[in-house]
């Protein structure tokens, strides 16, 4: 456990202030340590236009320092000027006297006074965001807070020269040197029952801050959570590394999409011919829409749609007709607007689906109803992913790379017993491939020079109807792309005469539909996305191929998309009809001739190849009327739960900030603060229904649709922080 915490905010401007701190910090994490005790270390930071150079929270108390250069006899009283005079250094010279407070500024015990006073006003103005309610009514602020002043160098100080007078310094001020904290401390902390109490009744019981208090109080003063570094120079103030790049915290962003053309929010009322439909927007007018070529598939699904018994009990199919042209009750699609056609747009289809329809379409069904297997690669490929993380973001960082690699392979010692994983050969499995990653970051010409790259960016679109999670976004001075990492190989096909390697359809598809989230929501250009395949044994800099993204790409996925939401209304979509030999090799061919032995009448447009060159020797399963009928009764009842389940998704994540405030979902977040690797203290005052274990997301003032966002699971929750 890490018992000390140091933070900053301001950077100070003073070496010597500097040199104070850096010392300091040392003295109180060894000595957090040593005594267990949690300890915080706050610098350099304004409250109430008051500057606190130092605060220091303890269980039991809070002690404020204001720094001073210097040392020697201090004389002061409780108005006037302070005065310090240092010893000669050689015989038969005077002593040195110095103001403090030169300037016309306040003397030391006012200005530690104020400093007092306007942090007792922070805890006040965010005592319910500090503590808990039920706390609060048992305090009666009573808050240990001590303000002090402390010197470089050794001092003398009398503290009769203060009369204890009504503002009771004997119980909060004192002057002493740098040297003299790690006894005053320790003497403090001995006196923890008895807080200053300001006038109000002492709170028996209540004298003390949880570790979850203290760490409120730096959050909502939106300081920085340093590491301290102590090899680094005297001089330094300790900081992360690139700390924007570090926090990973979504930061402010446009507010609405981008759109070529007009956006049209309808309903299905007729299919007109193979190149039109008529619709009926929001205000209840009917539309002839004029599709183009490219959306013929989607009017043969719909067709086949109307012909066929719906799994889903809804009356109307939602349509939105994005970037197209409207004239009179006519609208038109054009592909200089690159329009596009979105059946039921708020249910949310994750990117990564898409990729299954490359294989075989049938994978939608026969991984709904089989049980999920693990394999090595998949655990190989998730370590990769998490270290590429940290690739992409500061290859150089070498200390930090095998970190990650080690903290990726250590939390997953549960699941390499399980499986019977030899861990050390996987790990010599990865090294080649992590490599590699190094080399394509360092050395290719594509992103070797980008100015910035988020990694793990989540886009939820309910204009299209799509989600996903981003490997990595690289920026340049040209624009963004999209970086999609796959830990195995390119596929391979003869093409005349010889090997050819090629990128999947199923990872261009990927791709190319995170670059259209991308193009929709922001408005920096989009350039041709990248998949890259660790997993190719060549050179590292060229396992990256990029990828086109044209108007066609982008049909071709949105009419997957769609094909993918016709199958959930019928419980139908394409078997494969030509490659024998991919299914007698498919790990899910027991599953997919169940469900289609389950089927009641089977489609004759639609009849997989085993079933059309079924032997003797392979006989498919025979299933009886009624377990039939029971699969697919029971089948429906999951299919439009699974509908109302997505669509209520999308629809939620519409509602304004307000709504799902009242519906108990979503919280505001005051301030938050890094607390750990890829964790974070989000301080708020939180009247939700969010509980521990909850997957959330987490985003900013823009909202998880039109602002950025990260997937996150909810570890502690409280009153006053999550």
């Amino acid at each position: 456990m890490q018992y000390f915490h140091k933070w900053s905010g301001l950077d100070s401007e003073h070496i010597g202030e500097r040199q104070q701190i850096k010392k300091l910090s040392k003295i109180l994490k060894s000595w957090a340590e040593e005594t267990q005790t949690n300890t915080h270390l706050l610098t350099n930071f304004v409250y109430n236009a008051e500057e606190i150079d130092v605060a220091i929270l303890l269980p039991h108390h809070i002690i404020l320092y204001d720094l001073k250069t210097g040392g020697g006899i201090i004389k002061g009283q409780e108005n006037g000027d302070w005065k310090a005079t240092t010893k000669p250094i050689k015989k038969n010279t005077r002593p040195f006297s110095r103001i403090i407070n030169k300037d016309g500024k306040k003397n030391p015990l006012r200005q530690a006074e104020a400093k007092k006073w306007a942090f007792v006003k922070f805890l006040n103005d965010n005592k319910k965001r500090i503590f808990p309610a039920k706390k609060l009514t048992k305090m009666h602020n009573a808050i240990a807070v001590k303000s002090q002043i402390v010197f470089s160098k050794p001092v003398e100080w009398d503290k009769n020269q203060i009369p204890e007078g009504t503002t009771q310094t004997h119980k909060w001020f004192d002057v002493y040197s740098l040297d003299d904290v790690l006894d005053k401390i320790t003497e403090i902390v001995k006196d923890e029952g008895k807080w200053q109490t300001f006038g109000k009744t002492k709170a028996k019981g209540q004298n003390h801050f949880t570790e979850e208090e203290q760490w409120s109080i730096p959050t909502l003063l939106s300081l920085k959570n340093d590491i301290l570094e102590e090899e680094k120079n005297i001089d330094e103030i300790p900081r992360f590394k690139n700390s924007e790049v570090l926090l990973r915290l979504p930061k402010q962003s446009i507010s609405d999409f981008n759109y070529k053309g007009t956006l049209i929010r309808s309903r299905l009322i007729s299919i007109d011919d193979d190149i039109s439909i008529t619709v009926e927007d929001e205000e209840g007018k009917r539309l002839k829409v004029h599709l183009n070529n490219h959306f013929i598939d989607t009017i043969y699904h719909l067709k086949k749609l109307s012909k066929l018994d719906k799994q889903i009990n809804k009356k109307d199919i939602d349509i939105n007709l994005v970037n197209v042209r409207k004239k009179g009750n006519d609208v038109y699609f054009e592909e200089k607007l690159e329009s596009l056609l979105v059946l039921e747009p708020e249910w949310l289809i994750n990117v990564t689906t898409l990729a299954s329809l490359d294989f075989c379409p049938r994978q939608l069904f026969n991984a709904r109803y089989g049980l999920q297997q693990r394999f090595d690669a998949m655990t190989k490929g998730s370590i990769i992913h998490e270290v590429f993380e940290d690739i992409m973001q500061d290859p150089d960082d070498y200390e930090r790379l095998n970190n990650q690699l080690n903290d990726s392979l250590m939390k997953r010692s549960f699941e390499f017993a399980l499986d019977n994983i030899d861990y050390e050969k996987m790990e010599e499995e990865m090294r080649p491939h992590l490599n590699r990653l190094y080399k394509y970051r360092k050395e290719n010409d594509l992103i070797s020079n980008i100015t910035n790259v988020n990694t793990e960016r989540f886009i939820i679109n309910p204009v299209l109807g799509l989600k996903g999670k981003i490997d990595a976004v690289v920026v340049d001075k040209d624009g963004q792309r999209a970086l999609e990492l796959k830990s195995s190989k390119k596929k391979w096909a003869w093409v005349d005469g010889r090997p050819t390697n090629y990128i999947t359809p199923g990872h261009k598809s990927q791709v190319q539909a995170y670059s259209l989230l991308m193009e929709m929501k922001s408005e920096t250009s989009v350039l041709n996305p990248i998949v890259v395949y660790s997993g190719e044994p060549i050179e590292g800099k060229n396992i990256g191929e990029e990828v086109e993204f044209t108007y066609s790409n982008k049909t071709e996925n949105m009419i997957k998309r769609n094909q993918l939401v016709l199958a959930d209304y019928i419980l139908n979509i394409e078997y494969e009809k030509q490659n024998k030999n991919k299914c007698s090799k498919c790990s899910q061919k027991e599953i997919c001739e169940n469900l289609f032995s389950l089927e009641i009448k089977h489609d004759p447009n639609n009849l997989p190849i085993y079933y059309s060159e079924q032997s003797k020797d392979d006989i498919l399963p025979e299933f009886s009327k009624d377990e039939k009928e029971f699969f697919n009764k029971y089948n429906r009842l999951l299919t439009e739960e699974y509908r109302i389940d997505k669509e209520a998704q999308g629809t939620y994540l519409l509602k304004n900030r307000a709504e799902r405030i009242q519906l108990g979902k979503t919280i505001i977040i005051d301030a938050y603060q890094e607390s750990g690797i890829n964790e974070y203290l989000l301080n708020t005052d939180n009247n939700s229904e969010l509980r521990e274990g909850d997957r959330c997301l987490l985003s900013d003032k823009n909202g998880p649709i039109h602002g950025e966002c990260l997937e996150a699971t909810i570890i502690k929750v409280s009153r006053s922080s999550i």
